[in-house]
């Protein structure tokens, strides 16, 4: 789940019972708004540029689709998948996991894993937020491996 920054809407990933999206709850008037999807699978790492788009990751069965996702809460409709893929969740020999936007809503984070040379390695990776674009490895640190075990 997410919270905005000034606090007054927040965002909830669902999956249960052949149902997966969000809602945003409005914490001022109890109001709620739902987002649905179609195809299976399942809202992760929401976060919040401003208070109207949600970045979120999705993972779904299928790889088509799934990735780090923008939702724009203020156009109007309830189907997740009109959501702009910003970041595909594999490309070749790399998977992004996790990730957050700014408040600005100018970059996004995500942690990337390589699976290249059959040794897993992690890296913070920043993206441009409007082209999906990556800019830099934050991580791993000079002399740090970055390999998962």
């Amino acid at each position: 789940m997410a919270l905005t920054a000034d606090g007054t809407r927040l965002a909830i990933g669902v999956t249960g019972g052949g149902h997966s999206g969000i809602e945003v709850i409005s914490l001022n008037t109890g109001a709620v708004r739902a987002w649905a999807s179609q195809v299976p699978g399942n809202p992760a790492s929401l976060s919040w540029a401003g208070d109207a788009t949600l970045a979120f990751l999705w993972w779904g069965q299928s790889p088509a689709g799934s990735g780090v996702r923008l939702l724009d809460t203020a156009e109007p409709g309830t189907d997740l998948m009109t959501s702009r893929l910003l970041i595909p969740k594999s490309a070749g020999q790399e998977n992004v996991d996790s990730s957050l936007i700014t408040q600005d809503g100018s970059k996004v984070f995500a942690t990337v894993i390589s699976l290249a040379n059959q040794s897993p390695a992690a890296a913070v990776v920043e993206f441009s937020a409007r082209t999906g674009n990556r800019i830099r490895a934050l991580t791993p640190s000079a002399g740090e491996s970055g390999h998962c075990t």
